[in-house]
């Protein structure tokens, strides 16, 4: 019986795609302070990173946001923006973003008025 040689290839990761760099989270531009009118639309945006990508959470005055139709936020690959439509004054407040990662997590603040 005669045996014939058996090459392996493999990449120094181990995986055929090379692997992106580690990065901590964090909130490049945090969203500005905002005035508003009653029943308009307020959005905040703020510029995030992180790899691996961050978990990213907003609250208003030290709570959570429960998002509905009115209010709710949306993220993307290099943002976060927060949504708030038919704003009354109980929607004014100190609200902030935030980004976690296994590498970190940073934090951002912004004030809303609604008058």
């Amino acid at each position: 019986m005669m045996l014939l040689p058996c090459l392996i290839s493999r990449s120094l990761s181990g995986s055929r795609f090379p692997s992106r760099p580690l990065v901590p989270a964090k909130i490049q531009k945090g969203p500005d302070n905002t005035k508003a009118r009653k029943g308009a639309t307020v959005t905040l945006t703020a510029e995030i990173m992180g790899e691996p990508a961050p978990d990213v959470g907003w609250t208003k005055d030290g709570e959570d946001i429960e998002e509905d139709d009115r209010v709710f936020f949306e993220i993307g690959s290099t943002t976060t923006t927060l949504t708030i439509r038919r704003a009354t004054p109980q929607d004014s407040g100190k609200y902030e973003v935030y980004v976690e990662n296994s590498l970190g997590m940073d934090q951002s603040f912004a004030r809303v008025d609604v008058a």
